[in-house]
């Protein structure tokens, strides 16, 4: 796996929240922003691109695109976890691997059954089966733990799940090792809850780089910030509304060149 990629964008650069297989809602917001890859639009997800909405492998074949880029979401480590097992029968799996299939399916993960389900009319069920479950994997794995946008020689943005838990962005990608340290990017609340829900004030900004983007908490009534960082998962599977925002407003709301 990838532990972290750095993407130069010399154009216009978004970034988008936790899709979660919404692909028309994608496609609609894009729509209004103009989006366009023909002239040198890209498009940054925070990860979760699957699980939860109808479309999981539109949205992941969207990672085919040169313009489309995403970070590691934590449904898709539980996919990586829970993968290897979806073929195996029941008495077969062992305590680990039942308990990995059964958290994602529980999660959104149980359209893998409807896609395996269509190979079922086919001359040879079982390799149609075997070769999505293994194009599924490979996708996910190459995706990074976190990821660097330059943007047009301006400043720079860091994008990581759900929080960035050391003080220092690039110490983040080699730290993630770290079981604690990975956890809390994938699975992290503890920032975006102090703001949320107990109103606290801007945070100690994260050094090395301008602004962090992330997902994972849902933020119904739009994003927030938190010193340099803002979470921009509205919930499109709970709320309908999918936040697509450009880096000239990333920077905004986290009050770029501002004092804090």
């Amino acid at each position: 796996m990838t532990t972290h990629q750095t993407i130069k964008a010399p154009g216009r650069c978004f970034f988008v929240g936790d899709i979660h297989g919404h692909i028309d809602e994608l496609t609609a917001t894009l729509d209004a922003q103009a989006f366009n890859p023909a002239d040198g639009d890209i498009l940054i997800a925070v990860g979760d691109l699957i699980d939860r909405g109808p479309h999981s492998i539109a949205v992941l074949e969207l990672l085919s695109e040169p313009w489309f880029f995403s970070v590691l979401g934590n449904h898709e480590q539980m996919a990586l976890d829970a993968l290897p097992h979806v073929l195996a029968r029941p008495a077969d799996l062992t305590i680990d691997a039942a308990t990995a299939l059964k958290m994602w399916l529980y999660h959104g993960g149980a359209w893998i059954d409807d896609e395996l389900d269509k190979f079922d009319a086919a001359a040879d069920p079982s390799a149609g089966k075997i070769g999505l479950v293994d194009s599924i994997r490979n996708r996910l794995r190459q995706l990074p733990w976190t990821i660097t946008v330059e943007y047009q020689n301006k400043f720079r943005i860091g994008v990581v799940h759900a929080d960035c838990p050391v003080q220092g962005w690039e110490a983040l990608p080699e730290r993630m090792r770290d079981k604690k340290v990975m956890t809390s990017a994938l699975y992290g609340r503890t920032k975006v809850d102090a703001v949320v829900r107990d109103g606290a004030s801007p945070g100690t900004t994260i050094g090395g780089i301008d602004a962090v983007v992330c997902g994972h908490t849902v933020t119904p009534d739009g994003p927030v910030s938190h010193g340099n960082m803002i979470w921009i998962e509205t919930g499109v599977f709970c709320t309908g509304v999918l936040t697509v925002l450009e880096a000239s407003e990333v920077m905004r709301l986290v009050g770029y060149g501002q004092s804090r």
